[in-house]
């Protein structure tokens, strides 16, 4: 193929240029850590453990992590009772797990940080809700990023032309379309969007494990929303149409719905049709 013109190459100042301001909140294992250790958490899944740096940080009394290809540096049984651990794809886990092994039987919070293609996310959501009670909480991961190139779902550009950024090698993938998804698809769920570094961080509430709507759906929704290019314009948006709350205002308002007699929050945004 010829070698592109000026006027017809690629615009990679465009693709790193940041839409969002850089999230000032604190770092998002700093975030979560803090808020584990805040509330009572008996059950905790990760999905997407990788080294264990955040699990490790978790206070709980059961962890569940599951990862295809576990590569631990730190100590996940840090500040728990039992940990398990599954070695194998999400799909797999879910089809598979037993929830007696939950006491009581569901899941008080979760961490979705899988691989990040908005197909994938979608399915561990679902599969997810379903191990939890409606005051539980799933929190989703990289769903806010700051440029088209981080966002993008094929890796391969981005060593280069990120690599004199503030954000080397960083990539969300197109979790983000998980926002419009749930906004369309599920109305009746409280999501807070909330500032934590690097790229944010989703908390997800008032759940409905008896749920069908996104797994009946899943063919029509991924055929909607995956053609979505990830370019500047359909972020800038999702950014538009956001309210990003300060870090610390949502895990104290959380913390407090986590008591027995605690009220969902007034400010917890929940999305209407």
């Amino acid at each position: 193929m010829p070698t592109p013109t000026s006027a017809t190459a690629p615009d990679h100042g465009a693709l790193l240029r940041p839409l969002l301001p850089t999230h000032s909140g604190r770092p998002y294992a700093d975030v979560l850590a803090d808020l584990s250790r805040r509330v009572a958490i008996r059950n905790y899944l990760e999905i997407g453990v990788s080294t264990g740096s955040l699990l490790s940080r978790i206070t709980c009394a059961h962890a569940i992590g599951v990862d295809p290809a576990f590569d631990l540096r730190a100590n996940v049984t840090m500040n728990k009772s039992h940990v398990s651990l599954y070695q194998m794809k999400s799909d797999d886990f879910f089809k598979t797990f037993d929830r007696t092994a939950l006491r009581p039987g569901h899941v008080d919070m979760a961490m979705i940080d899988g691989l990040h293609l908005a197909e994938f996310a979608l399915k561990d959501f679902y599969n997810t809700e379903r191990l939890c009670a409606p005051g539980s909480t799933i929190v989703i991961h990289d769903c806010l990023p700051l440029n088209p190139l981080m966002a993008m779902r094929e890796t391969t550009l981005i060593p280069e032309l990120s690599a004199r950024t503030p954000f080397a090698n960083w990539w969300t993938g197109d979790v983000w379309k998980l926002i419009p998804i749930l906004k369309h698809y599920r109305p009746d769920l409280d999501v807070v969007l909330a500032d934590a570094a690097p790229t944010g961080l989703v908390f997800v509430r008032k759940l409905d494990p008896a749920s069908t709507v996104l797994e009946k759906n899943y063919g029509r929704i991924i055929d909607e929303h995956i053609a979505i290019p990830n370019e500047i314009e359909q972020l800038q948006r999702l950014c538009a149409d956001l309210t990003i709350l300060p870090v610390e205002q949502v895990v104290d308002d959380l913390a407090v719905s986590f008591r027995p007699q605690g009220e969902t929050p007034s400010f917890w945004r929940r999305w209407r049709r």
